[in-house]
């Protein structure tokens, strides 16, 4: 699944819009991001061990199925004095990479962040409510402050000021890759990563060099077909005296089709694995290659590529042991 955050150029989404989007034919889902709608500040305590810090805050839910992070204590309850929080992996990269180092401050690992409570105070409707907060991981996905989505929908009933429209919704795309998606966001004027797009290019790039190097295989393969095929074809053709004079004495040409039968499934099967033992090295080296740049793909031989090397020799087999059977039939 591919999972896309749109802006838009207009200020939020009607349910009509909603469901425009999600009756297109790439689009799987369209869930809209619920933002607060109620005033947010983080603080820590002047005594604290950590530097004393305030700062007015946002946040932003969706469901939990979209969130890339996978924690047990991403959950909330309405007794629950302390809020989970997730972040963009790029805030704490910016402050590392940027903001620290340009202000001469220590770095902050991902393990040392996660341990750090700090305060939170929700005002609206003229009621105020503090809570603890921690940051329990990072996304890759969403740039957005994330809490649970039960405590955002909770804290809006309970503090917002008033329903807003969603401004910003995710996609779950059934194929991101499409043309479609880019000539659609375009004509509605929606903004999304572009650099997302650009992978979909990729990707569409790719599948069509896939196309290509799978048709050209299927070309080879149909011509070794053939060359089995006509190379028996003129071993039968050498031995056409003899096959004549076992006929005539007596011998069945299925019982003499029989040899040369078992003669090419015993080079099929030699061929099959040495093929698959050259395809196992191969990948080997492929993998050592791919993981330089970071690619990860499995160790293991994908087990449809052995059912189909499999089919294709049985298909071999099948088509020239009757070609033999047929042509000595007709000695």
């Amino acid at each position: 699944s591919v999972f896309k955050t749109i802006d838009v150029s207009k200020s939020t989404f009607t349910d009509k819009d909603i469901q425009e989007i999600e009756q297109q034919p790439f689009v799987n889902e369209a869930e809209p991001f619920i933002a607060s709608s109620f005033r947010v500040s983080a603080y820590t305590d002047k005594d604290s061990r950590i530097p004393y810090f305030y700062t007015d805050l946002f946040f932003e839910a969706i469901p939990n199925k979209y969130v890339d992070l996978k924690d047990e204590k991403w959950k909330w309850e309405q007794n629950d004095s302390l809020i989970p929080i997730i972040i963009p992996k790029d805030y704490l990269n910016l402050y590392n990479f940027g903001f620290a180092q340009s202000q001469n401050l220590p770095q902050i690992s991902d393990n040392i962040i996660s341990l750090v409570t700090f305060n939170i105070t929700i005002e609206g409707q003229g009621k105020k409510k503090h809570f603890e907060g921690k940051i329990i991981g990072f996304s890759d996905r969403i740039n957005s402050i994330l809490v649970p989505h039960n405590f955002l929908l909770w804290a809006n009933n309970n503090f917002g000021m008033e329903n807003k429209l969603p401004s910003r919704l995710i996609i779950h795309s059934n194929n991101p890759s499409s043309p479609q998606v880019i000539k659609f966001l375009d004509e509605n004027n929606y903004e999304t990563n572009k650099e997302k797009l650009k992978n979909s290019k990729l990707n569409a790039i790719l599948n069509i060099i896939v196309v290509v190097i799978s048709l050209i295989a299927l070309v080879i393969i149909l011509l070794s077909f053939l060359v089995f095929i006509v190379g028996f074809q003129l071993i039968i053709s050498k031995s056409n005296e003899k096959l004549r004079i076992l006929i005539a004495l007596g011998y069945n040409y299925l019982q003499l089709s029989k040899l040369y039968i078992f003669f090419f499934g015993l080079i099929i099967s030699v061929i099959n694995i040495f093929s698959f033992i050259a395809l196992k090295y191969i990948r080997t080296i492929l993998i050592e290659f791919l993981h330089k740049y970071n690619f990860e793909i499995s160790e293991q031989l994908n087990f449809e590529t052995i059912i189909f090397g499999l089919f294709m020799s049985l298909i071999l087999l099948v088509l020239n042991s009757l070609s033999i059977i047929f042509q000595i039939k007709k000695i």
